[in-house]
């Protein structure tokens, strides 16, 4: 493997040094590709370090803060829904003994 890297290397630096001058025209095409690379170059290592993260944290088994408040949300409109469950069965109480 380190045989054959260093053998590709030395071809490309050899293709590099002994190669002739190029004439070539870069149409305003070319900057626009460019630009599209570089962007989705920076998306995609986004998402692999999110992805690297996500299973670090997975691995570590810690919380994520996200996590918690939607746990503390839930529990808020659970306790909500239990106390608007009283109300309701409070007034039924109250109507049916009238």
């Amino acid at each position: 493997m380190k045989k054959s890297l260093t053998l590709l290397l030395c071809i490309a630096l050899l293709t590099l040094i002994l190669s002739s001058t190029a004439f070539a025209y870069l149409d305003p095409g070319t900057g626009s590709m460019l630009i599209q690379i570089l962007a989705a170059s920076a998306v995609g290592i986004g998402v692999i370090w999110r992805v690297f993260v996500g299973k670090v944290k997975k691995k570590l088994k810690l919380k994520d803060k996200t996590a918690d408040a939607a746990e503390s949300i839930s529990d808020d409109v659970t306790d909500g829904c239990a106390v608007a469950n009283d109300v309701a069965r409070e007034d039924r109480e109250a109507d049916a003994k009238d």
